[in-house]
């Protein structure tokens, strides 16, 4: 331990002492006469001393354990669950609507169920997913291991050889759909029994202009694009279970990707053509407000995009 006399004026004046090694330094000060900041303790160079390599070993210890991607596949779940869910049923019949482009506008049962459809899919692939990493991280004497290891086997596809593993991919997918999913929950919440899978006026129908809607016009629609192309993504890239474990080979994989991609493909072209059909509506109902608000907000989608 070293003292260092005090080199400040006498109205700051303070003591310091410095105790530590090359890497790693304590510094007290004690200040004469601002009692208020007596015995304050500074730690230099300890930020130094943890930068790189503490920082990398922690990445990579980050990245080998399967509890990350674990929590990224459940919230993606989460997430997808929650964007695919409508938060009301589709408007009654005695209510003002107006019909979108045939391609677009199938029965509302028919759509809602194609929904759960796409939604229970890859919910289930997801959370499948993440219950086969635990079982991979778990000793063999666990339960879990030999459950999903005995159906795995059943299936011929042994527990230890689908090399599941976090990858930038499996990242930005599940980054994509957790947005796109918790941008849509937002919606859902601000517009409320607005908020339908048909084009259509309500009775008592209101514009709402507030949340999401002050960003861009048809806020839910980018955020469904995230959720389809962080879906995409997670269920066609390397180190997922959907294709290490060659189900994406088989024919019952390939009817699953081909109706899903389709699906989805075709939600997503008819989602951004549906959008000039919302406004045209919007415009002819609301008038004024709608062109004052769309001058506010001239972005349909994406902001200085589109």
């Amino acid at each position: 331990m070293s003292y260092v006399p005090c080199t400040n004026p006498p109205s700051q004046r303070a003591t310091l002492f410095e105790a530590g090694t090359d890497r790693f330094r304590v510094l007290i000060c004690v200040c004469a006469h601002d009692y208020s900041y007596q015995w304050l303790a500074v730690l230099r160079h300890a930020i130094w001393a943890l930068q790189a390599p503490t920082i990398l070993l922690l990445s990579m210890t980050l990245a080998n354990t399967p509890l990350v991607k674990v929590a990224l596949l459940l919230a993606h779940a989460i997430s997808t669950y929650m964007g695919f869910t409508p938060p009301v049923v589709p408007p009654p019949p005695r209510e003002k609507l107006i019909r979108a482009p045939d391609f677009m506008r199938w029965h509302p049962r028919v759509q809602l169920a194609i929904f759960a459809m796409d939604r229970t899919v890859m919910c289930v692939l997801a959370v499948a997913e993440a219950v086969i990493l635990l079982a991979l991280w778990s000793t063999p004497a666990n339960l879990l291991h030999r459950v999903v290891g005995a159906i795995l086997s059943s299936a011929n596809v042994p527990l230890d050889s689908v090399p599941l593993r976090l990858t930038p991919a499996s990242v930005a997918a599940c980054l994509l759909a957790i947005s796109g999913g918790l941008l849509r929950r937002w919606c859902h919440r601000t517009l409320g029994r607005f908020f339908t899978l048909e084009v259509g006026i309500q009775d008592g129908h209101k514009l709402v202009t507030s949340g999401p809607y002050g960003i861009v016009r048809h806020p839910a629609y980018i955020g469904g694009l995230l959720m389809i192309a962080g879906n995409f993504m997670l269920l066609l890239s390397r180190g997922s279970f959907f294709t290490e474990s060659g189900l994406r080979s088989t024919w019952v994989g390939k009817v699953i990707a081909t109706t899903v991609v389709a699906h989805l493909t075709w939600v997503a072209v008819g989602s951004l053509y549906r959008t000039r059909t919302e406004d045209e509506l919007m415009k002819r109902e609301f008038g004024k407000s709608w062109e004052e608000w769309s001058q506010k907000t001239p972005y349909r989608i994406l902001p200085f995009l589109y």
